[in-house]
C-alpha cells in the first residue's frame, strides 16, 4: 500500500479515537503546506480526559495500551524470529518491553 493510503487508514482510525482535523488540513497535503498551518495557528481545540487515565470499561487506558503492545509484541517477535528477520524480531521485543514497562509502572506508582 502506498503511503497516502497507510495515512488515510490511521487518520479513520484516530478519527474513532476522537481526532478531528480542521477543515483546511487533509491526509497527504505537502509538507509546505503543513507547515504554514501549524505556523499559522491552525484551529486546535482541547479536548477533555484525551491521553488521560480515564477509566473505560474497568482498566485505565494506559493500561490497556500496555496490554495490547505486549499481545501485539509477541506474534510479531515470533513472525520475526521465523522470517530471520532481526528487524522484526526487534519490533516485537520493543513492544513486549515497553508493554510490561508501562505495565510494571501502573503497578508501583498506582493513579488511585
Amino acid at each position: 500500500a502506498d503511503a497516502g493510503a497507510r495515512l488515510r487508514g490511521l487518520t479513520a482510525v484516530l478519527t474513532r479515537a476522537g481526532l478531528e482535523l480542521p477543515e483546511e488540513l487533509a491526509p497527504g497535503e505537502p509538507a509546505e503546506r503543513l507547515c504554514e498551518l501549524a505556523g499559522a495557528g491552525a484551529r486546535v481545540r482541547h479536548v477533555e480526559g484525551a491521553g488521560g487515565s480515564g477509566a473505560e470499561e474497568g482498566l485505565p487506558r494506559a493500561h490497556r495500551l500496555a496490554l495490547a503492545e505486549v499481545a501485539v509484541g509477541l506474534p510479531v517477535a515470533g513472525w520475526g524470529v521465523r522470517r530471520r528477520s532481526a528487524g522484526w524480531a526487534a519490533l516485537g521485543v520493543l513492544l513486549m518491553v515497553h508493554g510490561a514497562l508501562e505495565l510494571s509502572y501502573e503497578t508501583v506508582f498506582p493513579r488511585d
